[in-house]
């Protein structure tokens, strides 16, 4: 097999028989794992899809990106001819445009006649067991289980980034800082207190995050983002006693990373940062005295501002 396989390649290189090929290594997980297979230089044309964006060091790459609200219109009215834009909008932001998602929504609707309206409290509610139904049918999963096996591969090799996506998941689905996720303060812990006094391993369950797609990791912003979709499933694969102590770490982050000068408008900036991770972390609803004051302070730089 081996012998045949790098015949095919120096054929591919040589453009004999063909000079017009295309090549596909599908869902390669590292470079490494092509091990031998040296990409081939020739005519033709090479395409690797991988979850893991460490290919940018070996390859051009190009990722690719959730669907627009225009692109989830057109998408969407393949299975729901008569959907209307603002129901089709609806569903983009709730399944933050995920290709995936978005076709199971739109099959699991024209399967049953569920309107849009009802989809969306079902989701609110349940979505793991709703994002398990309606599997394409050219597609081996749907999109809990896809998941749901990027989560068990990784429990097993780094359980400490299974903590950090936990806690990333009582963000909002907008980016997080990674100063955020590593503040702390002398006397003060929380849930992950043991993975931010480790930076070597904090920065490896970073690193394991973005090679699962659990996260996307910006590296020149410094910031890590999970899509709402996999908060969702994570926070409802969680017990409520640990919903609550994920939660309130949070809460404690937000408290630790934000300014308590909300008169100064040198603070702004960084509540302006922060703004889009209060109300989803529900900081609300705590009951401690230090994040009681932290609602108080973002009330009034929104008041000033």
């Amino acid at each position: 097999m081996d012998d045949r396989a790098s015949e095919v390649l120096d054929r591919l290189r040589r453009g004999d028989p063909v000079r017009r090929w295309l090549l596909i290594f599908d869902n390669a997980d590292k470079p490494e794992d092509l091990g031998e297979f040296v990409l081939p230089d020739g005519p033709g044309h090479t395409i690797i899809t991988s979850r893991n964006p460490d290919w940018h060091n070996v390859v051009t790459t190009l990722t690719v990106q959730t669907f627009t609200r225009a692109e989830s219109r057109l998408f969407l009215r393949k299975h729901l001819r008569n959907i209307s834009n603002k129901d089709s909008d609806r569903l983009n932001s709730a399944l933050g445009g995920l290709p995936l998602a978005m076709e199971q929504a739109g099959a699991l609707q024209a399967r049953t006649g569920m309107s849009v309206q009802e989809y969306l409290e079902i989701l609110d509610k349940q979505a793991s067991r709703l994002l398990d139904q309606g599997k394409p049918a050219d597609y081996p999963v749907s999109a809990t289980i896809a998941l749901t096996a990027s989560f068990n591969q990784l429990i097993t090799e780094n359980p400490q980034a299974i903590e950090l996506l936990r806690c990333c998941s009582f963000f909002g689905p907008d980016p997080i800082p990674r100063e955020v996720l590593s503040a702390r303060r002398d006397g003060e812990g929380t849930i992950l207190a043991t993975l931010f006094s480790d930076p070597v391993g904090f920065n490896r369950a970073i690193s394991d995050l973005g090679r699962y797609s659990l996260a996307q990791v910006d590296y020149l912003n410094r910031t890590l983002q999970v899509h709402r979709v996999t908060q969702t499933i994570v926070r409802e694969s969680l017990s409520a006693e640990q919903r609550q102590q994920f939660q309130h770490g949070v809460h404690i982050l937000l408290e630790m990373a934000t300014p308590n000068d909300s008169d100064n408008p040198t603070s702004w900036p960084r509540y302006r940062e922060l703004l889009p991770h209060y109300e989803p972390a529900r900081v609300i609803e705590c009951r401690s005295s230090r994040v009681r004051l932290l609602v108080r302070g973002v009330i009034r730089y929104l008041y000033m501002t």
